[in-house]
């Protein structure tokens, strides 16, 4: 048993189109000079709060101006690009808002995670992985100090056990939720790797095969299951194969012609609300929401890797096409 220093937190994944604003391609966006303006905007905001306020700074100060700048990013798509508030594009800046911002309320970020069978979706739900992989994260610490349960134990072997047992939980929700919520997808993209290689590197991940069988995830330790369906952890060597594919929009079977908020709406974030009014509002989705975001590669946009424009990486540790959030430090990995 070791104890390991961990890069703790969350991959956001890269692999996007040539983008000229943003992730996006702004002539998909209902409105596409306002958006390039607004993110323009948010850009200037951006550049003016960091040489105000993060000279002789550490970097948090930058992280904050992140944080305003991916907010006003969401603003933008919200009011000028509603109409890809679905898609892998939207994903991703919300996926930046998430990893920049400071325990964010994320039950009311607009249009995240997107509903399932969204008319114009991604071939991933990005928002649903990560929303498994942090309630995986947060429940780590509250399995290995669960009193009630550690008082039910025995002998000092049966704590070790229980404590491995919500490690092993832990690390295969991680993994499961990748392999499950989007078994086409490429695993790399969503961060497989680096998630291994920063959190299963010098651990006993080879020997959790033993308490998954012994102990259920979900029922006795607590574990919110990755896929939502699932009741058995994968263990090492337990994985489906690799799915093959690159992140893509997938067009559906409709076009949206009215924002699923309204054209005018107020959310919240980081305790202020902002107010956003949708423009170009003409009617509603043609062909119904029925569309499915399935993961096929007919009739749809692949994603090429590139970096998105105007993105600051001050942040953030590059990985691959993934980058991982550094948030704090030492756990115990047993």
């Amino acid at each position: 048993m070791a104890r390991k220093s961990l890069l703790f937190g969350f991959a956001i994944a890269k692999s996007v189109r040539a983008a000229d604003v943003g992730y996006y391609i702004s002539s998909s966006c209902i409105d596409p000079s306002g958006f390039s303006s607004c993110y323009s905007n948010a850009n200037s905001s951006y550049t003016d709060c960091v040489n105000s306020n993060c000279e002789n700074q550490s970097i948090d100060c930058i992280n904050a101006c992140e944080c305003v700048r991916s907010t006003d990013y969401i603003d933008c798509a919200a009011s000028s690009c509603w109409n890809q508030v679905y898609s892998c594009e939207y994903q991703l800046t919300v996926s930046d808002f998430i990893n920049f911002c400071v325990n964010p309320d994320l039950t009311t970020i607009p249009y995240w995670p997107p509903p399932d069978n969204a008319p114009i979706g991604c071939s991933c739900p990005i928002g649903k992985v990560q929303l498994s992989i942090l309630s995986d994260v947060a429940h780590l610490d509250m399995c290995t100090n669960n009193q009630t349960n550690l008082d039910e134990l025995l002998s000092e072997d049966d704590i070790a056990n229980y404590v491995d047992a919500c490690t092993c939980c832990y690390q295969s929700g991680i993994l499961s939720a990748i392999y499950d919520i989007c078994p086409s997808t490429l695993p790399s993209l969503l961060g497989a790797d680096t998630y291994f290689d920063s959190l299963f590197t010098d651990t006993d991940w080879e020997s959790c095969s033993v308490y998954l069988k012994a102990y259920n995830c979900t029922s006795e330790l607590g574990f919110s299951s990755p896929a939502g369906n699932m009741t058995d952890y994968y263990g090492p060597g337990d994985f489906p194969g690799n799915g093959t594919l690159d992140l893509f929009d997938t067009k559906g079977e409709g076009e949206m012609r009215t924002p699923a908020s309204g054209s005018v709406f107020t959310w919240t974030a980081n305790g202020v609300a902002r107010t956003v009014s949708a423009v170009g509002v003409t009617g509603s989705v043609i062909g119904g929401a029925s569309a499915t975001a399935a993961e096929t590669g007919s009739g749809t946009t692949t994603l090429a890797a590139s970096t998105p424009s105007d993105t600051s990486a001050a942040s953030v540790f590059e990985v691959g096409l993934w980058r991982l959030f550094v948030v704090s430090a030492a756990m115990l990995v047993f």
